[in-house]
């Protein structure tokens, strides 16, 4: 990426033992090692899939909704 740049990463959120996993603290912390400055995290719920429907109907707790990461290269 060219200096003025951006950067864009959707990601959501895993379950791992019954808890929820903070992936998007991890991509910024990697973004940031990187040279690159956070702009803005925008947080969007998502309908789901049929893979989310199927584990819900099961009484699996699942992540509903997503981060979208903007990154500008300094």
């Amino acid at each position: 990426v060219l200096p003025g740049g951006t950067l864009t990463v959707i990601i959501a959120d895993t379950m791992r033992d019954g808890k929820r996993a903070g992936m998007p603290k991890w991509v910024i912390r990697c973004c940031q090692r990187m040279g690159f400055k956070l702009e803005a995290n925008f947080k969007q719920w998502m309908a789901g899939t049929g893979f989310k429907n199927w584990h819900r109907a099961r009484g699996t707790e699942t992540v509903d909704d997503e981060d979208t990461l903007v990154f500008r290269r300094p």
